[in-house]
């Protein structure tokens, strides 16, 4: 994945994390992190091994500031 987004399995709890990882700008969605956001979904669904996910955000901030106009 990107420098702006992290994504992992954790195996024990059939679940992949995915890290919305723009901590300076409070993880505001842009273009580039809608689309790794989208690749990490697709990822996710095409892994038999994931049964859910969590999306989590970076930082102490904000989970996302929204988009990023």
């Amino acid at each position: 994945m990107s420098g702006i987004l992290r994504y992992d399995v954790d195996a024990d709890a059939r679940a992949a994390v995915i890290t919305l990882d723009r901590p300076d700008v409070r993880n505001a969605l842009d273009l580039e992190l809608y689309e790794a956001i989208l690749d990490a979904a697709e990822r996710a669904a095409a892994d038999d091994a994931v049964r859910s996910v969590i999306l989590t955000g970076a930082g102490d901030r904000a989970f996302s500031a929204g988009a990023d106009m």
